[in-house]
């Protein structure tokens, strides 16, 4: 723990800083929180490598934590697991996962070697930093050897429409829980 500031706690990582940084916010009287506006999906935090991957693997299933166990995401590897109810949290590492380390092995990834991969973000494995952003990369195994497929499912896709990315959402009444029930009656829910 590194700070209070009111009703907010930071904790920090390793040396902290970007990435390794937590705050969170004490708010005892907040209802239990739904899939939504104003929500997030999962709370990621990265861990170094394979080996801390497994040690905090084994840690989590000490605490008997319901969890995914390995996920191999080809960019990374992940563990899932939830710590209280509607709380769902990753621990991702950062360098590549088992399908990305195994081309690396092969020699038919961007890197020079199997211990560069280990060097590096897996998001360099089947691209170079000049080649990013260039063509969509997805992880082979969602398109194997078929170029035809991908071509096709890049062709359909429109670039995300960000040009409300700065708005002010306070004054926005689409961005209030109000808003957000009026068109998902199903999202209220009993606090039972």
């Amino acid at each position: 723990k590194t700070g209070d500031e009111g009703a907010f706690h930071q904790y920090e990582l390793a040396e902290g800083g970007n990435g390794a940084t937590l705050i969170i916010e004490d708010a005892p009287n907040e209802g239990v929180a739904w899939q939504g506006f104003g929500n997030i999906h999962h709370l990621a935090l990265r861990v170094k490598d394979p080996e801390s991957l497994s040690y905090w693997i084994e840690r989590i299933k000490s605490f008997r934590f319901p969890d995914s166990g390995l996920v191999d995401r080809f960019y990374f590897s992940s563990e899932y697991f939830r710590v209280a109810p509607q709380v769902l949290f990753e621990l991702a590492t950062d360098t590549p996962g088992i399908g990305a380390l195994d081309m690396a092995k092969s020699g038919a990834g961007k890197v020079d070697s199997y211990e560069e991969a280990l060097m590096t973000s897996g998001f360099w494995i089947d691209e170079t930093k000049e080649e990013a952003g260039l063509d969509l990369s997805l992880p082979p195994h969602l398109f194997p050897g078929d170029e035809a497929v991908k071509a096709a499912t890049v062709a359909r896709l429109r670039p995300l429409d960000t040009s409300d990315a700065h708005d002010k959402r306070d004054d926005n009444d689409i961005w209030t829980i109000s808003r957000v029930l009026a068109h998902n009656p199903q999202a209220i829910h009993n606090d039972k």
